[in-house]
């Protein structure tokens, strides 16, 4: 998040709020009628709740499981599902928590030609050292900088182990 943000800090209109847990999405009717997020609900690092309401949009970012998660919790969902938790239902759409799918992903590697000269350039390729390196891992924790910043698998694909296959499996 820091490379996304760092840019945009000093913005007017963006405010972040860290070592805080986001409890649900606040609705309120639009001028339509129709049901339309207008701020969020959150726990503080003091454990005290705290009603945030935008002025302009609100933008939901929490991943795979916590976004659907989010929308359940404030009433968007699958109407049977909410009901047998006590949630209200603003707005019935029953495919949110549905189909979540694990991911399983792998790492490919290579076989070099020269494998002590690769692994002594551990700033730069990832090796078994490179978690283990002093180096980068000062640099992580100082600078927030380096190999450590980021997964080792940042690259994933979806495909057809069957020729005749309709979708990737």
């Amino acid at each position: 998040a820091t490379s996304y943000l760092r840019a945009a800090m000093n913005r007017r209109n963006l405010t972040v709020v860290t070592k805080a847990l986001v409890e649900k999405i606040n609705f309120e009717t639009g001028p339509d009628g129709r049901q339309v997020a207008s701020g969020v609900t959150f726990v503080n690092d003091k454990n005290r709740r705290v009603e945030v309401r935008a002025h302009g949009e609100v933008l939901l970012a929490a991943g795979a499981c916590v976004s659907p998660q989010l929308l359940m919790l404030s009433g968007v969902g699958d109407p049977t599902q909410l009901k047998k938790h006590g949630i209200d239902l603003i707005a019935d759409v029953p495919a949110v928590g549905e189909n979540l799918q694990d991911h399983p992903s792998t790492l490919v590697s290579f076989l070099s030609k020269d494998p002590f000269k690769d692994k002594r350039k551990n700033g730069t390729f990832y090796s078994e050292l490179t978690g283990k390196s002093i180096g980068n891992l000062l640099n992580y924790i100082v600078r927030g900088k380096g190999p450590l910043t980021c997964p080792m698998c940042e690259v994933g694909g979806f495909v057809k182990t069957q020729p005749g296959a309709e979708q990737p499996d």
